[in-house]
C-alpha cells in the first residue's frame, strides 16, 4: 500500500478569501506529498505500516473574510531571531520586540508603522461587523456582546481529492 491511497498523505493546503484569492499554505513538490504520521515529505509510492485508505490529499481551511493581507500572526522576528539586537545595534524590522507580523500573503511586516504596503493603495481592513445586529466587533471576539451571535466559527478544514477551479 502506497501514500497516493493512504488519507494521512498531504499534497496541499489552501486558503480561500471572501475577494476571491487563493493562498497555497503549503504545496508539496509533484509526486510527493507531506506523511502526517512521520511529519515529512515523502515519494507517492513510499509506503508505511500505519497506512489508512482514502484520496482526499488536499486540505481546504475554512473560508476567511476580506484580503489574504488583512490577516496575520506574530511570529519570531527572522532578522534577529527574537533578541532584538542585531551587530549591537537595533533591529530595524522588529524595532527591539522580538516578533513582527507574518501576513496571510506571505508578507513579513515591520514594527515601525505596522502597515502593509496594500493598506496604502486599497485602504485599512474593513472594521468586522456582527452578522446578525450589525454593529462593529472586535476579531478576537468568540460572540458579539450586544445580541449574543457567535462570531468565531467552528468550521473544520475539508479534504477534497483536487481542486475545483
Amino acid at each position: 500500500m502506497n501514500c497516493s491511497a493512504c488519507r494521512k498523505w498531504l499534497t496541499a493546503r489552501v486558503t480561500d478569501y471572501e475577494n476571491g484569492e487563493r493562498i497555497f499554505n503549503f504545496k508539496a513538490a509533484d509526486g510527493k506529498g507531506k506523511c502526517e504520521v512521520l511529519d515529512i515529505e515523502t515519494a507517492a509510492d513510499f509506503g508505511c505500516n500505519k497506512f489508512e485508505p482514502g484520496t482526499d490529499h488536499i486540505e481546504v481551511m475554512p473560508r476567511k473574510s476580506g484580503s489574504p493581507w488583512h490577516h496575520s500572526t506574530r511570529i519570531t522576528c527572522p532578522d534577529c531571531k527574537g533578541t532584538g539586537v542585531i551587530n549591537d545595534g537595533s533591529c530595524e524590522r522588529c524595532c527591539r520586540t522580538g516578533s513582527c507580523l507574518l501576513y496571510d500573503d506571505g508578507y513579513l511586516g515591520e514594527e515601525r508603522t505596522r502597515r502593509h504596503p496594500k493598506e496604502a493603495t486599497e485602504g485599512p481592513a474593513a472594521q468586522p461587523t456582527c452578522p446578525r445586529c450589525t454593529r462593529n466587533t472586535e476579531a478576537a471576539w468568540v460572540a458579539c456582546p450586544f445580541c449574543g451571535q457567535a462570531l468565531k466559527s467552528d468550521e473544520q478544514p475539508v479534504r477534497i481529492e483536487e481542486f475545483v477551479p
